[in-house]
C-alpha cells in the first residue's frame, strides 16, 4: 500500500524533528522515528480501524502522549495529512 505525505505533514514532521533536536537528543529523535515507522505500518496492516478526527472522514491515531498522526485512508493508499501537538488541538 502506498503512504503519501502532505506539504504539510512533512512540515510538522521537520517541525517536531528540530524540537526533539534542540530540546533532548538525537535518541529520543530516532524513539520518535521508530514509533512512526510503527504507525505506518499498523495503518497499512488495516485491522484497527482509529477514532476519527473532529468532525471529519479522517482519522487520527496517538502517537505519542503529545502528538497525533491525522490521516485519511484510501482503498489503495494511506494519505498523512498531519502531526499535530495534543495541546496545540
Amino acid at each position: 500500500m502506498l503512504v503519501e505525505w502532505t506539504h504539510e505533514a512533512e512540515k510538522d514532521l521537520l517541525k517536531i524533528e528540530d524540537y526533539l533536536i534542540e530540546n533532548w537528543d538525537y535518541n529520543v529523535l530516532e524513539d520518535f522515528l521508530n514509533l512512526l515507522d510503527i504507525a505506518i505500518e499498523i495503518l497499512i496492516e488495516g485491522k484497527t480501524e482509529f477514532e476519527r478526527y473532529k468532525d471529519t472522514e479522517y482519522r487520527k491515531y496517538l502517537l505519542t502522549k503529545h502528538n497525533y498522526l491525522i490521516y485519511h485512508k484510501l482503498e489503495d493508499r494511506i494519505i498523512i495529512l498531519k502531526l499535530i501537538n495534543v495541546s496545540s488541538g
